[in-house]
């Protein structure tokens, strides 16, 4: 499961059941977003980062 949240768009929480997935997602809902949020975002061209999180290393050690 890929899920996708931002400090900076009000109102975004996707989930997708894989990364092509999300970012189809994402590039419609991203533009809805922006536009009914647009009296809270300052930057009109907010930079888009996906950053994935696997858990910490004692998730791929053996024993």
């Amino acid at each position: 499961m890929w899920v996708a949240t931002s400090e900076g768009i009000p109102g975004l929480a996707v989930e997708a059941r894989n990364l092509n997935e999300l970012c189809d997602l994402l590039k419609v809902i991203i533009p809805e977003l922006l536009e009914e949020n647009s009296h809270l975002i300052e930057q009109r061209n907010l930079p888009v980062i996906l950053n994935a999180h696997l858990g910490d290393s004692s998730s791929f050690v053996k024993g």
